[in-house]
């Protein structure tokens, strides 16, 4: 009987062990953030830069009216 008792614990604990604590199961995840994250940053850069090209178009637009208007 206590062979059993035992084994099932020993079982259980084994089978309560965390995925998150394997460090296999967390280089094999790492990719796969990586490129999410990239897919996300990505358009989110370009949305950046465009603000700013606005931002500087604006600002030279004002600058032009400005100047012709003395």
């Amino acid at each position: 009987m206590r062979v059993f008792v035992l084994g099932s614990i020993l079982l259980l604990a084994a089978c309560g062990r965390d995925a998150a604590s394997d460090p296999t199961a967390q280089a094999k995840t790492e990719p796969q953030a990586t490129e999410l994250r990239d897919a996300v940053k990505a358009p989110l850069d370009k949305a950046r830069a465009a603000e700013q090209l606005l931002e500087r178009s604006t600002d030279a637009t004002d600058k032009a009216l400005e100047d012709v208007d003395g």
